[in-house]
């Protein structure tokens, strides 16, 4: 199977990288269910539903091996990888600007187009939890507020990230925030890439797919929580009865009353 078939460039570190990743076994079973099909007489009528299967596994994307390759972070290339560019980043500063994103094919499930206008920052977060800032661990009230270390901050690091940057960058003008992808972490800080458009650029605001930031309601969406990050430590992601509770944090910046005609309950 070669490169061209994958979508894959030719270069040598990309066939040493599937050749590490992907069990040669599993390459070998979809060309045989493909010569089965082109040969019938061979070992008699083959199964529709495995040479559907062996044709989409032939014909995928890059993208999608991109992906296989990060879902596969154990593995002994995907971790040397990790190890160089962790030592890489801690000799950087904290906020970076990037050429282009690490993970493309996460990127543009969030939005990223390789246009003018987007730009991409990688913002990096300390680990750990949160600790009370009190002077000298002391905390004058009721016994059940004296905990000062153990303290679990309510939003993620990634949201953090970005709330991070956006601090650092409001004098830029990048202030429409699509999302984050957090992708690398070592014993002391996370990295996160965060992408941000630039709502005053005529590459952004020409575009009918994207100009929607332009508006000024969508102004510093990771402030408000309105990112893919906040509306997870919000509780917006699931659905379902067992969610319903969370209808009314949706439903508060509602440009109708909440009334109870409104929700369509009887009177």
């Amino acid at each position: 199977m070669c490169l061209t078939d994958i979508g894959l460039k030719r270069k040598s570190w990309g066939l040493t990288l599937l050749q590490a990743i992907f069990r040669p076994s599993i390459l070998q079973s979809s060309g045989h269910i493909l010569n089965q099909a082109q040969n019938p007489s061979r070992l008699g009528s083959p199964n529709p539903n495995r040479i559907a299967a062996a044709a989409a596994a032939t014909t995928m994307g890059a993208y999608k091996y991109v992906l296989e390759l990060w879902r596969k972070k154990q593995s002994d290339v995907m971790r040397f990888i990790q190890r160089v560019r962790c030592w890489e980043y801690r000799q950087l500063p904290s906020i970076v600007r990037v050429t282009r994103p690490t993970r493309p094919d996460k990127a543009r499930c969030l939005g990223y187009k390789a246009k003018q206008g987007f730009v991409v920052y990688r913002v990096r977060v300390r680990c750990g939890g949160r600790k009370r800032p009190v002077p000298k661990g002391i905390v004058y009230g009721k016994p059940t507020n004296q905990g000062v270390t153990q303290l679990k901050f309510q939003r993620s690091k990634r949201s953090v990230a970005e709330n991070v940057l956006v601090g650092n960058l409001v004098v830029l003008g990048f202030s429409t925030l699509t999302g984050s992808t957090g992708y690398i972490a070592d014993s002391t800080y996370k990295y996160f890439e965060v992408i941000l458009i630039d709502p005053a650029h005529n590459a952004v605001r020409n575009d009918p797919r994207i100009n929607w930031t332009c508006n000024p309601v969508h102004k510093h969406r990771e402030l408000r929580g309105l990112t893919s990050a906040g509306k997870k430590y919000r509780g917006l992601r699931g659905r379902g009865h067992l969610h319903h509770t969370n209808f009314f944090e949706v439903c508060k910046h509602a440009s109708f009353p909440l009334t109870m005609k409104t929700l369509g309950c009887p009177i």
